[in-house]
């Protein structure tokens, strides 16, 4: 019978340098290695229950074959008697899920996986009934993780495997409200753990990319809502790691929801609430840009500017502020430069200059200084990706076309002037006569 003194550490076979040949992994190491993704999971799915048994019952029997921990042959000999049949746990489910959650202790280490496993083929034999308890389950495993389970890398694997499959079996009636399930794993979401948000994250994103449109649109404003109301920096990080996951597909592609959730949270609704949405927009889109590849990063970047022509239309200022934000982070990211179409770019600034900055339209400067400023730095940015680039020759033309932005004579001029003189020289020598 195992008790707690057989829970130890165990050595790993040394890959790295030095002359020992089984080291100690670092926790950091082992969280890296944690794969929970019972979606394309290589495990056989048993897709019925033994003739006359439950899931959990099954599940039960298994275990005890498998687990000899003093609590859980204790769990085991109490609980058989009431799981015989599934007609016998559906009437008493309130009772065995509370005998489970009052287990799921860091005390009980040995017991932690086969309970775990049990809550998950509870979940598959009550399906829709079990949804009650959805936020009994999500605050006991806070609960769990607080005990010290966040410092120790297989409880988390086992605790977030137990929830992506109940994530898994009860998807269908999951994704009829999406918002619900967002309030239920609230704290788990935004658990101060980064990489417990991680893995929060990927196994609700599964969701939100398979509900119905509405509710894809239901659950987005919901999270934005969330850091409105309290900007936090762990709410800004969970958020973020959501719609990473719920944008981001397979090899190195977008999901083929990322189109929609992208022009929903570009939409002043969403994207213009507040500063801290922003940030959260900017940090999903840079986090894209280092994973995907060069068709992918196109569409990003063509959303994006569309975006900006239609502000600059519609005459947003506020809106279009925060857009030229995002747009000059996304050029600002690694590899965006290899795929980025910068006779585009060019004839957006050179809109922009017209609309905002040409002599007949100095007047507005007063009331869109922050617009005007945005122009100045995305010009920047163009000059950095210019250069680095294959589109040098395209230089030459730009101190005619840009002549109107050095008669300006304000805050952000000087910041623009201080930021050119920065640049390469060959850069510098272009627009010698607007800089003197």
């Amino acid at each position: 019978m195992a008790t707690q003194s057989h829970a130890q550490a165990v050595k790993s076979l040394n890959s790295g340098a030095g002359k020992r040949r089984f080291v100690f992994k670092t926790f950091s190491q082992r969280v890296e290695e944690i794969d929970v993704d019972v979606f394309r999971s290589l495990d056989p799915l048993k897709q019925e229950p033994s003739e006359g048994s439950s899931f959990f019952r099954d599940c039960l029997v298994e275990w005890r074959e498998l687990n000899t921990a003093e609590d859980f042959i204790s769990f085991y000999e109490e609980m058989l008697p009431l799981v015989q049949t599934l007609p016998q746990i559906i009437l008493q489910k309130e009772i065995i899920l509370s005998s489970l959650l009052s287990r799921l202790d860091m005390k009980g280490r040995l017991s932690v996986e086969p309970i775990l496993r049990l809550i998950a083929a509870l979940s598959r034999d009550l399906l829709e009934d079990f949804i009650p308890f959805l936020q009994k389950v999500a605050d006991s495993m806070v609960l769990l993780l607080n005990s010290g389970a966040d410092r120790e890398s297989e409880i988390i694997e086992q605790i977030f495997t137990s929830w992506s499959c109940i994530m898994m079996y009860l998807q269908k009636y999951l994704m009829r409200d999406v918002v619900n399930i967002l309030k239920v794993t609230k704290k788990l979401r935004f658990y101060p753990k980064d990489y417990i948000q991680e893995f929060m994250a990927e196994s609700i994103s599964f969701l939100l990319r398979n509900a119905p449109a509405e509710q894809i649109n239901r659950g987005v404003r919901k999270v934005i809502s969330e850091i409105v109301a309290k900007p936090l920096e762990t709410r800004k990080s969970g958020v973020s790691a959501l719609l990473f996951y719920v944008m981001r597909g397979f090899s190195s592609k977008l999901h083929s929801r990322a189109e929609q959730v992208l022009q929903l949270l570009l939409h002043n609704e969403v994207i213009g609430r507040s500063n801290p949405v922003i940030e959260v927009v900017i940090t999903v889109v840079q986090r894209l840009c280092e994973e995907l590849q060069s068709s992918e990063l196109i569409l990003l970047l063509q959303r994006e500017q569309k975006e900006i022509y239609e502000s600059v239309s519609n005459g947003h200022s506020h809106h279009l502020t925060h857009l030229l934000s995002l747009f000059i982070s996304t050029l600002e990211t690694n590899n965006v430069h290899k795929a980025i179409d910068f006779d585009q770019v060019l004839e957006l600034v050179k809109l922009l200059i017209e609309t905002f900055i040409m002599p007949s339209s100095m007047q507005k400067a007063g009331e869109q200084y922050k617009v005007i400023d945005k122009i100045l730095q995305l010009m920047l940015c163009t000059l950095d990706g210019l250069h680095s680039g294959t589109h040098v020759g395209a230089l030459g033309i730009l101190s005619m076309q840009w002549a109107p932005v050095f008669e300006m004579r304000n805050k952000s001029f000087m910041k623009f002037i201080k930021g050119l003189l920065s640049k390469d020289t060959s850069i510098v020598q272009i627009f010698r006569t607007g800089i003197t």
